[in-house]
């Protein structure tokens, strides 16, 4: 049996390796992990009823036009997460840092079992658990990935990545075992539970072909016949995920503003932002709404990522092991960042695939440059940079969670970096009117109307702040404009139904009443205002 070099004998053990990522983890997370619900969570979670009672196969029926529409896997980690802890987020955010720790393992164990192959990692071998370790630790601990972690709603991007990187450990092991097959149906069924969980997976089952191809060096027809299993349940997942696609109806991209061409060309410099951010994550915004690149900012990444685009399709071609992780990065984009309209053109939280093969490239490479100094100096060297980055990525991470301890600290952030954001401002605008300050609340409405007239919450947001300070007439013509752009909201219904009763139009409030709970009954302010009137025989 060949001998392996002392270093990688006197390396730490594996387990040891795999517990350090996730209480590093654990502690980079740990300010965020009891932060409020926050945007989209008031529907995926809050007033998503499929939720009630797991175990029933009733959560693998999410609510169209939610966020997990056509998404039933992630829905039912959403019920697994009530069930175990009602509507406490520290249990849904506790949920997504533990997928997020899963997602990095896989990583590590990818890593590991690519840089261990002699045939296209002679140089770096010797390393690959070093490698393989601080690759997995710089993808844990990025700030960039609160997005997908700390955001509850965004658990369906970290729960998608993070079987999809099973399904591609799980494929590499079976491409040099003996238990072939074993291997590839347990891939297969990550694939299938990726594709339940978000779109993105999509990517997954070509990247797996250009693992199988270019770092296992199979041929290209040869890969398909000798992995029939992996690729026909490949293909059939992806068959899966076009369903669900078709039947949910993604409400994301039901309201995107965007053409298809418009969407396109704004990508270019959407990928400059993600990969600015990636290498230095000092500007990072919550929600950055419609914020795009100018058409000169545009153009210039246009032309770098298109020959970047051609180096890698033409290193694909040579086998060359870096066009692989180039490829990986951009088919982990491709679903958010190509032709496709999304509500927003831009958003974090889509780089979190995309951040895995990044981080292994970055890491390589430091160790690549390290073997040109001398020859203990230059690891040893490599080692205590990457060392700093993951220190100081995590300081920023912890940081960064700390940003959520509360809605207002949150929206502010977000209002600082994207001044002219109407959901900044909406939500702000509601953090100060939970507090009380309906003055202030009332002139971010106001400021957020400006920017977004026919958006739905601004309306509702500014009748409730109008209601609270007594203006019932303006604050009932506020609710009904937001009930002509979005006609079945049970909030906005409860609140015109108290509106209208503030008015004397006790019948009319009924009405709207009764309409909001037959939409979401635990509406309880509305269902004891509802008695009352029934009560006062205001009904009849």
């Amino acid at each position: 049996m060949e001998n392996l070099p002392a270093k990688i004998k006197a390396s730490p053990p594996e387990w040891f390796l795999l517990i350090a990522i996730a209480a590093l983890a654990a502690l980079a997370y740990a300010p965020g992990i009891t932060s409020p619900f926050v945007l989209d969570d008031a529907g995926t979670v809050v007033g998503n009823m499929s939720l009630r009672g797991f175990p029933s196969l009733h959560a693998l029926v999410p609510p169209r036009g939610s966020s997990v529409a056509g998404r039933p896997f992630a829905n039912l980690s959403f019920a697994v997460s009530f069930a175990l802890g009602g509507l406490r987020p520290a249990g849904f955010r506790i949920m997504n840092l533990a997928i997020h720790i899963l997602a990095a393992w896989f990583l590590f164990l990818i890593t590991k079992t690519a840089l261990g192959d002699p045939k296209p990692f002679p140089k770096l071998r010797p390393h690959a658990g070093t490698v393989a370790f601080f690759s997995a630790l710089i993808f844990a601990l990025h700030p960039l990935q609160t997005g997908a972690v700390t955001y509850i709603t965004q658990r369906a991007e970290s729960l998608s990545a993070m079987l999809g990187l099973g399904a591609l450990w799980f494929a590499a092991r079976g491409f040099s075992s003996s238990y072939r097959n074993s291997w590839h149906a347990a891939s297969v069924l990550f694939l299938f539970l990726a594709a339940g969980s978000k779109e993105t997976a999509a990517a997954m089952p070509v990247i797996i072909y250009f693992y199988d191809t270019v770092i296992c060096g199979s041929g290209w027809r040869q890969a398909l016949s000798r992995s029939r299993l992996l690729y026909l349940g490949a293909a059939t997942a992806l068959l899966f995920l076009v369903a669900l696609t078709a039947t949910g109806r993604q409400a994301e991209t039901v309201h995107s503003s965007y053409s298809w061409w418009s969407y396109l060309l704004a990508q270019p410099g959407t990928i400059g932002t993600y990969l600015r951010l990636c290498l230095s994550p000092t500007d990072l915004c919550f929600d950055r709404w419609n914020e795009a690149a100018g058409r000169t900012e545009n153009l210039a990444w246009g032309l770098v990522l298109a020959t970047a685009l051609a180096f890698t399709l033409a290193g694909l071609w040579k086998r060359k092991p870096a066009a692989f992780g180039a490829a990986w990065f951009f088919l982990a984009l491709a679903p958010s960042s190509s032709f496709y309209p999304l509500a927003d053109a831009a958003a974090e939280y889509r780089v979190y695939p995309a951040l895995a093969p990044l981080a292994v490239l970055f890491c390589s490479g430091i160790f690549l440059l390290g073997m040109r100094l001398p020859p203990r100096g230059g690891n040893k060297a490599a080692a205590a940079f990457l060392c700093v980055c993951c220190i100081a990525l995590g300081v920023a991470c912890w940081s960064r969670n700390a940003v959520f301890a509360s809605a207002e600290d949150l929206w502010a952030d977000t209002l600082a970096r994207c001044p002219d954001n109407p959901r900044a401002m909406v939500n702000l605008g509601r953090a100060l009117a939970d507090k009380g300050d309906f003055a202030g609340a009332t002139e971010l409405f106001r400021r957020a109307l400006g920017e977004a007239p026919d958006l739905s919450p601004v309306h509702a947001n500014l009748g409730y702040a109008l209601l609270r300070t007594g203006r019932a007439q303006e604050a009932a013509d506020e609710l009904t404009l937001s009930l002509a752009l979005s006609p079945d909201n049970p909030g906005t219904l409860a609140l015109l139904g108290e509106a209208l009763h503030a008015l004397g139009r006790d019948r009319e409030a009924m009405v709207r009443l009764d309409r909001a709970l037959e939409l979401f009954p635990e509406l309880s302010d509305a269902r004891r205002l509802r008695n009352e009137l029934e009560k006062a025989g205001s009904g009849k």
